[in-house]
């Protein structure tokens, strides 16, 4: 028999064996390839770890950020290094203090186990030397990692979640225990729309949870940003809720890209009274992407280009509406103009242009930054509809900044109140007048705040008419003819994009609007009042009526409704139109209508139609539920449930 002593000596080796090829493996499975990067040689070696050294609890300190809101998007640049210094020179010479990098995976990680650190070593390197604080935006999956590796089209691959989370939890923690202590915000993905990311809203919620673990075990303190798809998409938002997303972050990331600023404010408010306020609120809100083109771009993301002066106008009225409701930072896109790379890293919207001269757009953000900073937003004045006075203060240095989105007014007789200067959006000074005129080029008062307390009490001239209100209305309609008569339906603006072109056709006496399908225009685009309809959320039930030209070719005809729901846009099933003269009506009822999406609420889709369709009139009616029981439950899902019957 074996001794006790022998069986004592033999588990203690055998321990010790154990202990040696435990280290050995981990010694092993913690080393990678680095490729590139300053002061880095190219040559397998154990990673950098920033945050916490081995056997350490505690991690490094935070970097120290700015309170400031203002940043910019500075996009990924293979640009020299006396470019990228230059750029950020003149980033923190306006007075910006924050910039959002993104720093794409599939650049940084282009095979399993090889990392390349040299564009975003160097891109944080200057700008933590410079000052500024910094914003991560992870994602764009490298093909190696993706869940369709198999793919051979990039957009399919590099746009899809990665297969696991485990890959893109180790892929976090390389970067999170490198940039630490130079970044400590980090954003999931740049937007959650198709043309950015192709997973759903669980995946979202997944990389998001992935993502707060992460972090949390390199540092607890790294702040989470979770993005959404663009224009503030409400029913996304709630439905990354609802999946369980709500605990793993501390900021939401907006990318409010609308027409004009002034539309961001329904969306805003709609977010904070339906959606965050019956749930627990991220800690801050931020808008990770505020731009206008000034320049057009390629690809099917072109937004409509405007002009220098309005893109200068639209980002003072974009930032001062985006403070007033609370955003607490703002990052304009994009520092410099961009027209190389695939679509989504395309921007005309520049503070410069490519080849580094000045927009007035950058004139524009250097004078907002230079009167607003520091300053506590403090309340909105009442002048009306499409006027608009927002008071920022510091004592006798207080700022009311002012303009009409519409027509013009004048805030008159201002004798007797003492205006320390009046400075237009560019920071040119103008002498203190019997009136102030308002016009959609912002203008900025600096006084004491008493002074401009009394100003706020001024009532405009003339007084601004009010805009038609459809809230108490059983119905919104439009008649589709030679001039389309709209009664909170609306349909022109949608005629002025390619695919919202319809021709004007007699058909049985009248006129109607008829699509084109041979020339692939499908489609007739319709936007509900946002009084009447707006983030329905089960709230109603909205039954859509349509009047068609009845079938009279042995061609198929048919057509469906396009609309956004809760769950995203969704067709309705297909109906094919009688055979026959006259005018024929169908009705389709919606149970999981949004109504808060800002390109068009519904469409008459023709698409698969053999013959074009003639649309008389369209006329939409919100039916409540029979049961408050019922319509709470809908209202509390995410999913679609059945009509009532």
């Amino acid at each position: 028999m074996i001794s006790l002593s022998d069986k004592g000596r033999k588990t203690f080796q055998l321990l010790l064996l154990f202990i040696l090829l435990y280290a050995a493996v981990s010694e092993a499975g913690s080393t990678f390839v680095v490729a590139g990067g300053p002061g880095l040689k190219s040559q397998r070696q154990a990673p950098k770890r920033t945050m916490v050294s081995k056997g350490s609890t505690k991690p490094a300190p935070l970097p120290k950020t700015s309170p400031s809101p203002f940043g910019v998007v500075l996009l990924s640049s293979t640009g020299s290094q006396q470019t990228l210094e230059q750029d950020l020179a003149f980033i923190k010479g306006m007075g910006i203090q924050w910039i959002r990098i993104q720093p794409d995976w599939t650049r940084l990680q282009p095979e399993k186990g090889v990392m390349d650190w040299s564009l975003t070593d160097r891109t944080v390197k200057e700008a933590r030397k410079k000052g500024l604080s910094i914003l991560f935006t992870l994602g764009y999956t490298p093909r190696w990692a993706s869940a369709y590796s198999d793919s051979n089209e990039t957009d399919v691959w590099n746009k899809n979640p990665p297969r696991d989370t485990d890959t893109w939890k180790k892929y976090v923690e390389i970067l999170s225990r490198r940039y630490g202590q130079d970044v400590a915000h980090w954003q999931v993905w740049e937007r959650t729309g198709a043309q950015f990311f192709r997973g759903s809203e669980k995946d979202v919620a997944d990389l998001l949870r992935a993502t707060a673990q992460t972090t949390n075990k390199v540092n607890p303190k790294l702040a989470v940003a979770l993005p959404e798809d663009g224009k503030i998409n409400l029913s996304s938002i709630n439905t990354v809720y609802v999946y369980g997303g709500l605990p793993d972050f501390e900021v939401l990331s907006l990318y409010p890209f609308f027409e004009k600023p002034e539309q961001m404010v329904r969306p805003l408010q709609t977010l904070e009274n339906e959606i965050l306020r019956e749930r627990k609120p991220p800690k801050e809100i931020w808008f990770s992407g505020l731009g206008w083109n000034a320049h057009p771009v390629s690809g099917p993301l072109r937004d409509p280009v405007v002009s220098e002066d309005e893109q200068a106008k639209y980002l003072v009225r974009g930032m001062v509406l985006a403070l007033s409701q609370g955003v607490s930072r703002i990052f304009w896109h994009t520092f410099r103009d961009n027209m190389e790379g695939p679509y989504q890293s395309q921007s005309g919207s520049g503070l410069v242009r490519t080849d580094g001269s000045e927009r007035s757009a950058a004139l524009a953000y250097r004078n907002l930054i230079s009167l607003l900073e520091g300053k506590k937003y403090s309340r909105q004045a009442l002048w009306g509809p499409h006027l608009h006075g927002y008071l920022f203060l510091e004592g006798p240095r207080s700022v009311l900044v002012a303009w009409s989105d519409r027509t013009p007014a004048k805030l008159p007789a201002t004798q007797g109140i003492s205006l320390g200067s009046v400075v237009d959006m560019l920071g040119n000074k103008h002498d203190s007048a019997s009136s102030i005129d308002l016009s959609d080029s912002p203008i900025f008062i600096v006084a004491p705040e008493s002074e401009l307390e009394k100003l706020l009490a001024l009532r405009p001239d003339p007084p601004p008419a009010a805009d038609p209100d459809y809230s108490g209305a059983n119905n919104v309609s439009v008649v589709l003819g030679e001039q389309a008569e709209e009664t909170g339906l609306y349909t022109g603006r949608y005629r002025q994009r390619e695919s919202g072109t319809v021709k004007l056709k007699q058909c049985g006496g009248s006129y109607g609007w008829s699509t084109m399908v041979n020339e692939k225009k499908s489609s007739i685009f319709f936007e509900i009042d946002d009084t009447f309809l707006y983030f329905v959320n089960g709230h109603f039930e909205a039954e859509i009526e349509v009047d068609v030209y009845g079938n009279t070719t042995s061609r198929k005809m048919g057509f469906n409704i396009g609309y956004d729901s809760m769950k995203g846009f969704k067709f309705t099933p297909w109906q094919w139109v009688e055979p026959g003269d006259g005018w024929k009506t169908y009705t389709f009822r919606i149970h999981d209508a949004d109504f808060s999406d800002t390109f068009s609420d519904f469409r008459i889709n023709a698409l698969g139609s053999e013959e074009d369709v003639c649309v008389r009139s369209v006329k939409v009616r919100k039916r409540s539920w029979r049961s408050p029981y019922w319509r709470y439950i809908r209202s509390a899902s995410a999913f679609p449930l059945p009509p009532l019957r």
